[in-house]
């Protein structure tokens, strides 16, 4: 390449540093390019021009506007360098990359430079990188769209809200809410649809993303002017770069129900298992009714017919010797004992009636469902009357004492609960029998009630064998029983759990000791939540 500055040996030492420049540039990865006013090049220098096309290789004395005339960009560059401004581009000089500087030489519009960079290898990275991040963005944005189908299919409701205003929901959602026109919720304040003692919770932020809240089982409002029975959980989310949080809804109504279904079944389930021991209660006395009503009927007959004896004598003069007849008649149908047992016999007979009447009662009483809300029941009376329903489990076993306190109504619904007094009955009864020594001596069952705090507390307890430690843990899990096949299900103290807990917010425990026994206890609140 040739340049405008002789570089021979009568070079003079101003001139020297022109030699140190052309030296430098025939080594670095550059080309220098000075052109005057008219766009003529004054300088070409540089390693890299041997890359450059044979149509864009510049040369000292040519003119830039017939070497660039196909090259736009180079054109504009130097142009605009010569009116005293700045560029910079990038383009291919022949098969490399090269970032090109146009600047300014000297006075305005006198003179222009550029220096031209080797950026091949560079671009190449470049690029790879961007394809690596296009192919990045594209899979994100597929994994979005897949993500977002995902939750649009969860057979569980999704809404997500920021500041209580509703961004976004599934279709679950939109299904189980009755939002039959999904657009006129957007923006809409989802605390508006749950109780107002919900709200103020629902309203706050999550204090940070994966802060999770459970608001447990809500009545949630629905777009058709109902509402339904939801289980309402929510997560702190980033939802399009900004805090949010993800409502997650599962509709519990259709679980409620058949959980009330299954309330129901094992009520006539124990009702049926209670069936034999509970006829042979009414039988007994049904049949001393029966047995006394027979007297009665015998003894009447036997009166009346001494009646008319005694008549027919008496229609002629008294005398000895019909006296003497009718005291001969009268021992002959035992008179005396007709009128000494008749009276007992009626007494026999009300009292059977009545024991008949209170097992009638008792059983009606345990069985009725009862309502949907709760009511103020007496729990002395509920005790009393499951422990007549239940006496065919314990009679044979262990007698019932019952310590009953002053204690108020609760309110409850009395059906669910009489189901749990049964069970842990029936629990006592067993565990009492399951003893080996209890086969000789019958065991004791204690029935208390009181009232500890604001609460009041029914304790059943038993002198069973108690519970061994290593399944305590295990005593509420479903289908866990320790009897055998056709004597238990698991099922008793799975309920009660549920009842006394969820559906009265209450309390049940228990204490046990090994040999000694064990007592149950059921806490509930004097005031309904």
């Amino acid at each position: 390449m040739g340049t405008g500055v002789d570089s021979g040996a009568g070079t003079s030492l101003v001139e020297r540093p022109f030699d140190l420049l052309h030296e430098a540039l025939q080594h670095a990865p550059l080309v220098l390019l000075v052109i005057d006013r008219a766009g003529a090049f004054l300088l070409v220098e540089g390693a890299s021009l041997a890359s450059w096309s044979a149509g864009h290789t510049p040369r000292v004395g040519e003119s830039m506007y017939e070497l660039f005339e196909s090259s736009p960009e180079l054109l504009e560059g130097f142009e605009k360098a010569l009116i005293g401004q700045s560029q910079r581009c990038r383009t291919y000089l022949g098969e490399r990359v090269f970032d090109l500087q146009f600047s300014p030489v000297g006075d305005v519009g006198v003179r222009a430079c550029c220096v031209a960079q080797d950026v091949t290898e560079q671009a190449e990275s470049d690029r790879q990188r961007i394809e690596q991040q296009l192919t990045s963005f594209e899979q994100q944005r597929r994994l979005t769209a897949d993500l977002r189908a995902l939750i649009e299919s969860l057979p569980l409701g999704v809404v997500v809200t920021r500041a209580d205003r509703i961004l976004f929901f599934n279709l679950s959602a939109r299904n189980c809410l009755r939002w039959s026109e999904p657009s006129a919720y957007l923006g809409q304040e989802f605390s508006q649809f749950v109780p107002l003692a919900s709200r103020e919770r629902l309203g706050e932020q999550p204090d940070g993303a994966a802060a999770s809240t459970r608001f447990g089982e809500l009545q949630v409002a629905t777009g058709d002017g109902s509402s339904i029975a939801a289980d309402l959980q929510s997560v702190g989310i980033e939802f399009d770069g900004l805090p949010a949080r993800l409502l997650s809804i599962r509709d519990v109504t259709d679980v409620h129900r058949m959980e009330q279904d299954l309330r129901q079944a094992q009520r006539l389930e124990a009702i049926g298992r209670l069936a034999a021991g509970i006829a042979h209660e009414i039988n007994t006395p049904i049949q001393f009714i029966g047995d006394n009503a027979q007297f009665l009927a015998q003894s009447v007959a036997d009166m009346a017919t001494y009646l008319a004896y005694c008549e027919q004598l008496l229609e002629g003069s008294s005398s000895e010797e019909q006296r003497s007849k009718l005291d001969v008649r009268k021992d002959e149908l035992d008179i005396a004992f007709v009128q000494g047992e008749s009276p007992k016999a009626a007494q026999n007979i009300l009292e059977g009636v009545s024991r008949v009447a209170k097992i009638v009662a008792a059983m009606k009483g345990f069985a009725h469902p009862g309502g949907a809300e709760k009511t103020l029941a007496d729990l002395n009376r509920a005790l009393e009357t499951t422990i007549v329903v239940a006496t065919s489990e314990w009679k044979n076993l262990a007698e019932v004492k019952t310590e009953f306190g002053d204690i108020p109504s609760v309110p409850c619904h009395l059906g669910e609960l009489n189901q749990v007094f049964l069970n842990l009955l029936v629990n006592a009864a067993h565990a009492i029998g399951s003893g080996g020594d209890r086969a000789r001596s019958m065991g004791l069952i204690t029935v208390r009630t009181y009232v500890e705090s604001s609460m009041v507390v029914v304790a059943i307890a038993d002198d069973g064998g108690g519970i061994p430690p290593a399944i305590r843990d295990r005593v509420y899990d479903a289908f866990f029983t320790t009897k055998e096949v056709g004597r238990g299900t698991g099922q008793g103290l799975a309920l009660a759990r549920r009842v006394v807990v969820e559906q009265h917010h209450g309390q049940i425990d228990f204490t046990s000791e090994v040999g000694k026994g064990t007592t149950f206890f059921v806490r509930l609140p004097l005031q309904s939540s």
